[in-house]
């Protein structure tokens, strides 16, 4: 109620200048016109922030209420929100597990709001156009740096199509290939969780957890050890 007072009383100085530039009745209808579009606006405004809050809580209380399709855009909406946050932590050399908790629980719950609604949700342009361009790099790739650029395509294109399997498998092979195992087993569980068919996904999770236990044994060696 306070916000609507002082948005009439702001009003006031816009109303004045009205009234010297037009005939009375027309100062009227212009006056009411204008104040009632700006509280019109100041409730939408209002409405939208109470009624739309992006957050996971949010998703939970549209599954409770049958609304899958809304709940999928929450749960997706917070999930590009925790991968901005663990690449952030990624790029200074550090782990962070919260976030890394609360994708798996978000990708969980995107995947049961998926198998509830139809059609399913519509890969954008920019997204394909990442991956595509992710493979590009991946067919090229020529060292380290080369699948590291090609997973950087992937995770742009998981940030607003967090539910294709198939992205986040074929991070993991980029990951897998610039040496970063655990964060290919990260991506590698997200696709399972999404995935139908699942064959592929062990079989490149086995791959990685050999790679990563023989790269641990040489490490504890050291170099010159027999």
């Amino acid at each position: 109620m306070k916000s609507v007072i002082l948005l009439i009383a702001s009003m006031g100085h816009y109303c004045t200048r009205i009234t010297r530039s037009v005939k009375p009745r027309t100062t009227f209808m212009a006056t009411c016109i204008a104040v009632l579009t700006l509280l019109s606006l100041q409730c939408y405004a209002q409405e939208a922030v109470v009624a739309r809050p992006m957050s996971e809580a949010w998703g939970d209380e549209l599954v409770a209420k049958g609304k899958y399709r809304y709940a999928f855009d929450q749960y997706s909406s917070q999930w590009g929100m925790w991968q901005i946050r663990m690449r952030a932590y990624a790029k200074k050399g550090h782990v962070d597990k919260v976030a890394q908790e609360n994708l798996v629980r978000l990708t969980e719950k995107m995947a049961d709001a998926l198998a509830k609604f139809s059609p399913p949700p519509v890969v954008s342009e920019g997204a394909m156009f990442n991956a595509q361009k992710g493979a590009s790099f991946v067919k090229l790739a020529k060292d380290v740096r080369d699948y590291q650029a090609a997973a950087e395509q992937f995770e742009v294109a998981l940030w607003s199509t967090p539910w294709v399997s198939d992205f986040h498998y074929n991070l993991a092979v980029c990951q897998k290939n610039a040496g970063q195992f655990e964060a290919a087993l990260l991506s590698l569980q997200f696709a399972a969780i999404l995935a139908k068919d699942k064959r592929d996904i062990l079989a490149l999770r086995a791959e990685i957890e050999a790679m990563s236990e023989i790269q641990n044994r040489t490490n504890r060696k050291g170099p010159g050890s027999n």
